[in-house]
């Protein structure tokens, strides 16, 4: 009597069950043993390189503190400048102010305090006041507003002393919409004819008016150019 095998018919599949989780337990020691060699040449870097890496160790503890150091500087800086300024604008005694003003300038010149005192020197000492503006307008901390108003105050001395040319030539550059009015006036004074002068007259009437007491003058000024050009043309 013939007795039927025990193993399955279907035996085309020669790969045993236990094959499977024997590769996957393979590859996992593999993946370990690949990591273990990535770590091994890690250590034998760093030992080969270990005075190297001291070395750069170093230096980026010397740069953290030499930072450190550095702004803790400009934070003392700055506070001390805040200070100066404060004093100085507070002084009711015009020497005492001056002299306040010169120390911000020569101890904290490059800082947005020493523009400010610039601005300020200009006014309390005029005898200097072209050097001081100068000196403003091409101060690197100094904002923009600063020097409108730098390039403007300049102007009204070169028109005191009687030069237009020069007052004309810094008055070119434009500055912002609230200091447009002031710059047409200007120009306007150093005007060299009749129709100039009444163009930059109405410009500046026509501009942003932050000075009541200006825009009055303007309106005097402009009606009295006019009034004089209809007369010329009358005769």
């Amino acid at each position: 009597m013939n007795q039927k095998s025990s193993v399955p018919e279907n035996s085309g599949d020669k790969t045993p069950r236990g094959e499977p989780q024997e590769d996957r337990q393979a590859a996992a020691e593999l993946e370990e043993l690949k990591r273990d060699m990535r770590s091994a040449q890690i250590i034998a870097w760093a030992r080969a390189n270990q005075q190297q890496l001291i070395a750069a160790a170093v230096v980026l503890v010397m740069l953290l503190v030499a930072g450190g150091f550095w702004l803790e500087h400009e934070r003392s800086q700055r506070t001390s400048a805040a200070t100066l300024y404060h004093q100085a604008v507070s002084a009711a005694d015009k020497a005492n102010k001056k002299s306040l003003l010169e120390k911000i300038t020569r101890d904290y010149g490059d800082t947005a305090y020493g523009a400010l005192a610039l601005m300020h020197l200009a006014q309390v000492d005029s005898k200097h006041a072209e050097t001081h503006l100068q000196t403003l307008i091409n101060h690197p901390a100094a904002m923009p507003e600063w020097i409108w108003q730098a390039r403007l105050d300049l102007a009204e001395i070169y028109l005191q002393r009687g030069d237009a040319q020069a007052a004309r030539s810094i008055l070119q550059a434009p500055v912002g919409k609230r200091y447009e009015q002031l710059r047409h006036y200007l120009l306007a004074l150093s005007a060299g004819d009749a129709s100039e002068k009444t163009a930059h007259l109405q410009q500046a009437l026509d501009a942003v008016s932050t000075d009541a007491d200006l825009k009055r003058k303007i309106e005097m000024m402009l009606a009295e150019t006019r009034a004089a050009a209809g007369a010329s043309g009358s005769q």
